[in-house]
């Protein structure tokens, strides 16, 4: 986990305020870092697309991970799990992931 220094906290407080207080850490030391930042919200995508911020979609990558044979597709449907579980995150479309 990145920690967030002084001056990124201050930033994170000028995005929006519906983003989460951890989306707009992350979005700010991504932005900061010259680094990916990875969500499963769309307002989030947008605003990132809009900043000229890297961001990928979490799904796609799960997607990805097991259409190119990197993860089993019950590798994957575990990890979405876990995801859901540790994060208390809601993944939506694991059936759009998973699906042949």
């Amino acid at each position: 986990m990145l920690i967030p220094t002084k001056e990124e906290i201050l930033l994170s407080m000028e995005l929006p305020i519906n983003f989460g207080y951890g989306e707009r850490d992350s979005v700010i030391i991504a932005q900061r870092r010259a680094m990916v930042f990875v969500t499963n919200e769309r307002r989030v995508i947008n605003y990132c697309r809009n900043e000229k911020i890297n961001c990928l979609w979490l799904e796609k990558i799960l997607r990805f991970l097991w259409k190119e044979h990197i993860l089993s597709k019950e590798e994957v449907k575990r990890a979405m799990d876990e995801i859901e579980e540790k994060d208390k995150l809601i993944i939506s479309s694991k059936d759009e992931v998973l699906k042949d």
